[in-house]
């Protein structure tokens, strides 16, 4: 799976012709060149981080989710911040709390989750278990100042992501 933050997912939401302005949906504009490649080689997931918080989406963002995940048969995840994140892939959606921790810095927080993601995934887990190693460990890095030191082993946050996986909703899709 190719994941990429919020500043790329625009640039590839208007390469891909997904059923927004990008500017509503980043502050800034990514590196095109790179992501022009990116879009013609195929993506097959697209993360934005803490959206809710920092972006406008065009729509609900299960909506934005579910159209991103049939139009250009990928799976779309939108995180959510405090409120946790929405996905969906051709099969199913899906919606994780937000751990519940105090927060002193959020650097990094997106970093964490996109590499738990992507090595859950890597292990071969289902997309609900990486999803919510994603959320865990995401939220372990704002447990931390600074960013190199707030990026913690799994076995810092397992405990955390099964509770998160617990109380995940995970619908099939018609």
């Amino acid at each position: 799976m190719l994941v990429v933050n919020a500043h790329e997912a625009a640039t590839i939401a208007r390469a891909a012709s997904l059923p927004a302005d990008p500017m509503d949906f980043c502050v800034a504009a990514a590196d095109r060149h790179a992501l022009t490649a990116i879009v013609t080689l195929g993506a097959d997931g697209l993360v934005a981080a803490d959206a809710k918080r920092r972006f406008q989406l065009p729509a609900d963002p299960m909506d934005f989710c579910v159209a991103a995940a049939d139009r250009h048969a990928l799976t779309a995840i939108v995180t959510l911040g405090a409120d946790g994140l929405v996905a969906a892939d051709a099969k199913r959606r899906f919606q994780l709390p937000a751990a519940r921790v105090e927060v002193v810095d959020t650097t990094a927080a997106g970093d964490a989750f996109v590499g738990a993601l992507a090595a859950a995934l890597d292990r071969g887990d289902d997309l609900a278990d990486a999803l919510a190693d994603g959320a865990a460990s995401g939220s372990y890095a704002c447990t931390r100042a600074g960013a190199q030191p707030s990026i913690g082993p799994r076995a810092r946050w397992t405990e955390l992501a099964r509770e998160l996986r617990a109380a995940a909703t995970v619908e099939s899709r018609p």
